[in-house]
């Protein structure tokens, strides 16, 4: 690649590669402003592809002035010196390779996102820019689709939350089974490869320790393959549907605290644990539950919870089969999964499907709620820093797995005599306390109700003043004192991020706002944020009022 600096009459170089002119030979410095104020868009985040000697993104970051407005530099060129501004990422070199990490990192929301090219890097670098934005393309879906899951879903994870609650008064935390295996433990997923690993995995049942992602427990009861444990922690009705027929005696379930309440009831015994989700109910959960409860990784996808449970009982060898995260043989499941059903052009665009790298690097179909499942297993698995051996024998490639055929990992792994699975652990039943809990959390709940409402009130009165008085600030203030000291002890600050984003999402800071402007736009925010909050300890309140009255009958 020929690169030439050339000194231009302002002082300021320019940059010729291969021929083509990446900066104005005039002035650069005022070309990029100009470059940057036709191409800048407020409230986004811009991905610039492209920096050459760094007035570009100088330029655009010069017209930042919101929050919600950050910059990404892409720069292929290999150059000695050049301008870097400051609180702006950038990725040099032309392996994209850690571009998905990179904007995992740095990208929170996914819903204005823009990518600028410099001029004449399309003719420089057109395959490279071709792969960065397939990535970045993939991302913005993945992400989309994350962020509307967390939205769609989270009044419902609390209700779900307060419910399972019930449960935590006879089952034991999932810390009671750390470490109690030292065997193989293999993990089925419901893709459609898991059908030819079925009869291999019969011949072996009593050698491992068999833990089903969820809903595959079917597929695998329909080959009289009876798992030790089944890893629940969909909130959805439709979830419930997969096991609300059977009566589950000789399989554990493992689940966490937002999944399907009606599920637990449908199998002998069980074990809960936390996941992210709950750090923000932490104080509340702990007025129900004293002893410790371990937090397990996990991601998009169940059968990564499943994993991080894998060596959290374990610390023998484990595999994965039937995760294909992918559309093999234009199939979406496994023979005998309830969900199966085969690939039609109108799922195509419905899900909007794209390729991916396949295990065995050839191309396959997948869609952004599975790729953002493999996203899930490449962040945790080099956290467990032993070999995670993916046997599934089709499907994506998912990086930092081991590929052997599930043949070679039995041969190598299994041992001649059989693993007898831990038994339950018993528990005494605390439900007189929880009782008094309920007791105490209608009350807090009504308080939060009369607080809310007082501040929702108050705002509507002034809603078109700019300056409020003393006495109503006052007000305002002392309920949103109080406010602030009752969410983290209650289930409604689970859902708190989520109406944020929303608010923050229907009413961003614009430029160059004025006063009258900036008060309205205020004052409409909070009160949508206030109606919000009100709906949500609602659902709270009538859910905590359902767990009083299971509570008692239990009693």
């Amino acid at each position: 690649m020929q690169m030439e600096r050339r000194s231009t009459a302002s002082g300021f170089d320019t940059l010729v590669v291969n021929g083509y002119q990446i900066h104005n030979d005039t002035n650069p410095v005022m070309d990029a402003k100009k470059y940057a104020n036709e191409h800048f868009k407020v409230n986004t985040v811009h991905i610039l592809f492209g920096n050459g000697l760094g007035y570009y993104a100088e330029a655009f970051k010069s017209l930042m002035s919101t929050s919600k407005e950050y910059l990404i530099v892409l720069e292929p060129l290999e150059l000695k010196e050049r301008l870097e501004v400051p609180d702006v990422a950038y990725y040099y070199g032309t392996d994209v390779k850690d571009l998905d990490t990179l904007l995992r990192q740095t990208i929170t929301k996914a819903d204005n996102l823009r990518i600028v090219i410099a001029p004449n890097y399309e003719h420089i670098f057109a395959d490279y820019y071709e792969e960065a934005v397939k990535i970045i393309r993939q991302f913005v879906e993945v992400k989309k689709s994350d962020i509307s899951t967390i939205r769609s879903f989270s009044t419902e994870w609390m209700t779900n939350y307060i419910s399972n609650m019930q449960y935590t008064a006879d089952d034991a935390p999932i810390d009671h089974l750390y470490k109690r295996y030292n065997c193989p433990m293999v993990i089925a997923s419901g893709g459609p490869s898991l059908t030819k690993q079925l009869p291999q995995l019969k011949k072996i049942r009593n050698h491992i320790i068999l833990i089903a992602a969820g809903s595959t427990i079917n597929t695998l009861l329909h080959h009289d393959i009876v798992p030790d444990y089944v890893v629940s922690i969909d909130g959805s009705e439709a979830n419930f549907n997969h096991f609300k027929e059977r009566y589950f005696e000789n399989t554990t379930l493992l689940y966490n605290l937002v999944h399907h309440p009606h599920i637990r009831k449908q199998f002998k015994s069980g074990y809960y644990f936390k996941d992210i989700f709950l750090h923000e109910a932490e104080a509340h959960f702990q007025k129900y539950v004293q002893e410790p409860v371990s937090t397990i990784a996990g991601g998009a996808s169940v059968a990564t919870f499943a994993l991080s449970i894998a060596r959290f009982l374990s610390d023998g060898p484990v595999a994965v089969i039937g995760q294909d995260l992918a559309y093999t043989n234009m199939l979406s499941h496994a023979e005998s999964n309830k969900g199966q059903y085969t690939i039609t052009d109108e799922h195509k665009a419905s899900r909007r499907m794209f390729t991916a790298e396949g295990y065995y690097g050839d191309e396959v179909l997948t869609d952004p709620p599975f790729f953002m499942m493999k996203e899930s297993f490449e962040a945790i698995v080099p956290n467990f820093g032993v070999p995670i051996y993916n046997c599934t024998e089709g499907g994506i490639f998912i990086h930092h797995m081991t590929n052997i055929p599930f043949t070679e990992f039995l041969e190598k792994h299994i041992k001649t005599s059989p693993v007898q699975q831990a038994l339950p652990d018993k528990k005494p039943t605390v439900v007189a306390s929880y009782n008094l809990v309920t007791e105490a959390e209608l009350k807090a709940h009504n308080l939060l109700l009369r607080l809310l409402s007082d501040n929702l009130i108050l705002i509507r009165k002034n809603k078109y003043q700019i300056v409020l008085d003393n006495k109503t600030l006052r007000k305002l203030g002392k309920n949103e004192e109080k406010v602030h000291e009752l969410l983290p002890k209650s289930p409604v600050s689970l859902v708190v991020n989520s109406i944020n984003f929303d608010v923050e999402t229907m009413f961003p800071k614009m430029p160059n706002e004025t006063e009258v402007e900036f008060f309205t736009r205020e004052n409409i925010a909070n009160i949508v944020m206030l109606e919000k909050l009100i709906f949500a300890t609602n659902k709270s309140k009538d859910a905590v009022k359902e767990l009083s009255n299971q509570l008692t009958v239990k009693s």
